[in-house]
């Protein structure tokens, strides 16, 4: 049996009602007093649950806009590692001391500079496309 239900049984002996309007008129003062302990007793454990839904509701929030943060830094990373590939990948070939008969002509530099921009201009048309950024 919960707190209430035994002081109303408690308080049962001395409670008398009327049938007519529900009523009660006598009930001794110290029984009244538990009971009205008992009713504010209620109140406050309903109110303590209902702040502690809010502040769970509140720190979901919080999470749910931390997680959102960190996946638009994940997606900036992630595009910027993307266009830069292309680059680093064909730097470092050229960078390699090995012959290659591309390379031996000096123009060919800016080929291969035309494409690490062309190839750049190529993933950001397809991140826009798809709606990434």
């Amino acid at each position: 049996m919960t707190i209430r239900a035994n002081l109303y049984h408690a308080a049962g002996d001395d409670r008398e009602v009327d049938l007519d309007s529900g009523e009660t008129f006598r009930i001794d003062r110290d029984r009244l007093l538990w009971i009205d302990l008992d009713t504010r007793a209620i109140d406050d454990i309903d109110g303590l649950e209902n702040a502690r839904e809010l502040l769970v509701g509140s720190f979901d929030l919080h999470l749910g806009r931390a997680s959102q943060r960190t996946n638009d830094v994940m997606k900036v990373l992630t595009l910027v590692s993307a266009i830069a590939l292309p680059g680093i990948v064909r730097a470092g070939v050229m960078g390699m001391n090995f012959k290659l008969p591309f390379f031996d002509e000096p123009g060919n530099f800016f080929v291969v500079v035309a494409a690490m921009v062309a190839f750049s201009i190529a993933i950001l048309g397809a991140a826009r496309w798809r709606h990434w950024i």
